[in-house]
């Protein structure tokens, strides 16, 4: 849904349980011009939308989210400054679910941290 228009995988690096990936924001994507005109911030449903494509590229097939706790927006993503992010995310799988637990950083910088249950 945003990968290659609103952000661009730059790097992806998958082990068992983890995945790290560099990943390259388009600061010129529409839904800047109306969050928010000349102050442009990723809105916080995008992040979320990033760690489940993230996921989704891992697992090799498509989730739905089941659960969202502890998203915490700590930072605001400035595409123009911020334009190359960092994405960490852990996950679990169960029998029939995913817990993801992940968050966006810039160097010292966390934007974003969150947990989620997928199916």
């Amino acid at each position: 849904m945003l990968q290659n228009d609103f952000f661009n995988i730059l790097e992806f690096k998958q082990e068992a349980d983890s995945i790290e990936a560099s990943l390259e924001l388009n600061p010129s994507h529409k839904i800047f011009e109306g969050h928010f005109p000349d102050q442009p911030v990723v809105p916080g449903v995008c992040m979320m939308q990033m760690q489940k494509e993230l996921l989704e590229k891992a697992m090799g097939r498509k989730t739905n989210l089941r659960k969202a706790d502890h998203a915490k927006f700590l930072s605001m993503i400035d595409p123009g400054v911020n334009r190359l992010i960092t994405a960490h995310i852990q996950f679990v799988r169960n029998d029939d679910t995913i817990n993801l637990t992940g968050s966006f950083t810039q160097g010292e910088i966390v934007f974003f941290k969150y947990r989620a249950i997928f199916v």
